[in-house]
């Protein structure tokens, strides 16, 4: 969530990843999958061809690929002599003449000029290519992968049935252990902020649960004074699991299945609740939206990059194509991201100003003004279209879309390719923009009551550190902020955040309100 004056977010619940931006109940608590699918075949820009920018400082290069040979035809290997050949005549040569040649006259010889220098080109220097992204791959245990390779014909294959109540209690147990790991973690007071890549952790955990334990089939089990457990649902999320196994694009859904089977559900914003929209094609044109059931209100629909992007009545067209040109823009450096996008449903509602967020029936009552991030099971996005700068409306208020996205991309790309390389130095990053003060949030560090709304708020530190100055960085509008503005400030005075950023998005400069790429 946000507000005009880029503030971080009042925490919606302590125990939730800082990563969510205030979109995150308590009662989401899924993660992203430990290996990363077969690189997906990335979408085509729409955007002008981005120029690779300067890797970051210990990422490895991508390697140089082998030229491929224009002839598919084999050829003879061609010897080059080191000698001139000795002719292998065995005949007698002709003696040579004697001649006397004729006195010839000396010439005068002619001016040499002298000629004009020849100016050395300046050479052009060659960008280093982006690193190659690489996410750690898990490796599974024998069980896991025997139950891997054969749940498809039998989702039970080499487990052991015990009751139902123990296995859903052990379940619990271990969903929790989950969602209370601190590695990565934010501390301030008692209260802590969990970074990490919570839907990896989740998924290996589901895997060994799947192929170690299985309950004794039952309808419905009811324990204390939680609602029904089904049969259904518990098949539901075997069946998700083993899905997700098998393709890598598909771990979110065994998330929601979990969260179905164990109850961990909500009303506010959460994807169980409601049927996602079609994915559909469009390229720069707003067209009617294809709407699900109680899902009326929408009325426009494109897709940018992998994202739907809805809005209703009130919501101007100049509105739903400045979303795509930020979606496509923010996505060109890594355009692998988008296939995992597209997989997981990730989608943008806009709305207008002056209802808020609570127009759209998915977040009614809501009073947010800016908008939420989507978390790990969250049905999507939103943001309000009034802050978007585009023709017409050049409101200076910030840029949910943009900010919201950086968290959305946090929960639903980095934590299922497991990208650690991120949650092992933003943590550092953060911490040592407040120390040095160059980052400007309104929070300090001494006098601060850990039980007051100020410290909940600086729970989000971290990440809104990361979403706030990726911000200003996408932005890149001078005086807009007191800091991490442009991409200058940034590389001059937070470097390490600036390889970091250049990681994930692009180099290239560009126009914010028309979305086109600015050429220096």
């Amino acid at each position: 969530m946000r507000s005009r004056k880029l503030i971080p977010l009042i925490l919606i619940t302590i125990l939730i990843t800082f990563m969510t931006a205030c979109s995150e109940t308590t009662s989401n608590t899924s993660e992203v999958a430990t290996v990363v699918p077969t690189k997906p075949v990335p979408v085509a820009m729409e955007l002008p061809t981005m120029i690779p920018v300067q890797p970051t400082s210990t990422a490895e290069p991508t390697p140089t690929s082998t030229l491929e040979p224009t002839s598919t035809s084999t050829a003879q290997p061609i010897s080059i002599p080191t000698e001139r050949p000795t002719s292998t005549s065995t005949s007698t040569p002709l003696p040579t003449p004697t001649l006397t040649p004729d006195p010839t006259a000396t010439p005068t010889p002619e001016p040499t000029a002298t000629p004009r220098p020849t100016a050395t080109p300046t050479p052009v220097p060659t960008a280093t290519p982006r690193p190659t992204f690489t996410p750690i791959a898990y490796e599974y245990s024998p069980s896991v992968k025997a139950w891997g390779d054969n749940c498809k014909s039998d989702p039970h294959f080499g487990t052991v049935a015990i009751s139902a109540k123990e296995y859903i209690a052990n379940l619990s147990d271990k969903s929790w252990q989950v969602h209370d790991n601190e590695t990565y973690s934010f501390r301030l007071g008692e209260k802590v902020a969990r970074n990490g890549p919570h839907t990896t952790w989740y998924f290996e955990m589901f895997l060994e649960d799947v192929s170690s334990y299985r309950p004794h089939v039952f309808e419905t089990v009811a324990m204390g004074s939680s609602p029904l457990y089904y049969w259904e649902d518990y098949l539901g999320y075997v069946n998700a699991v083993c899905d997700a196994y098998q393709d890598r694009m598909q771990v979110r859904s065994s998330l929601l299945a979990h969260d179905k089977f164990l109850n961990w559900t909500g009303d506010f914003g959460k994807a169980n609740n409601w049927e996602p929209f079609e994915y559909i094609e469009t390229g720069r044109e707003v067209i009617e939206a294809p709407n699900p059931d109680e899902l009326e209100h929408y009325t426009q629909y494109i897709t940018a990059g992998g994202v739907m992007i809805v809005g209703g009545d009130e919501v101007p067209e100049d509105a739903m194509l400045a979303t795509y040109d930020r979606v496509i823009y923010m996505t060109s450096a890594r355009p692998e991201f988008r296939e995992i996008l597209k997989a997981n449903k990730v989608r943008i509602s806009l709305f207008a100003e002056k209802h808020k967020a609570g127009e759209l029936p998915e977040y009614a009552g809501s009073d947010e003004e800016g908008g939420f991030a989507m978390g790990r099971t969250d049905l999507g996005m939103t943001a309000n279209h009034n802050w978007l700068c585009y023709p017409g409306n050049y409101d200076g208020g910030g840029d949910p879309v943009i900010h919201e996205m950086v968290h959305t991309l946090n929960h639903i790309v980095f934590e299922q390719i497991d990208e650690i390389y991120f949650y092992e130095r933003i943590y550092d990053l953060a911490v040592s923009a407040i120390e040095k003060g160059i980052f400007a949030t309104g929070f300090s560090w001494s006098n601060m009551d850990p039980q007051s709304t100020e410290a909940e708020n600086m729970i989000h530190y971290v990440g809104e550190y990361w979403a706030i100055t990726v911000e200003g960085y996408l932005m890149d509008q001078a005086g807009f902020k007191d800091s991490h503005d442009t991409h200058e400030w940034i590389k001059e005075n937070d470097p390490d955040l600036y390889d970091l950023i250049i990681r994930y998005f692009p180099a290239e400069k560009w126009d914010l309100c028309s979305g086109e790429l600015i050429q220096r």
